[in-house]
């Protein structure tokens, strides 16, 4: 499902999102989500070193 705010002017194939946006770049950013959950830990642990020195 996306939401079309605009006209899309470009042809392709896109996906969901608000805006509905390219194909390639939901992805990526599809990617990125995954590893939120990894990198809020890796931040966690390296601000808990920082805070012990």
């Amino acid at each position: 499902m996306a939401m079309v705010t605009k006209s899309i002017t470009r042809p392709g194939v896109y996906s969901s999102g608000i805006p509905a946006q390219e194909n390639a770049r939901w992805h990526r950013q599809v990617v990125r989500l995954r590893q939120l959950d990894d990198i809020a830990e890796r931040l966690k642990n390296l601000e808990t070193r920082l805070q012990e020195k």
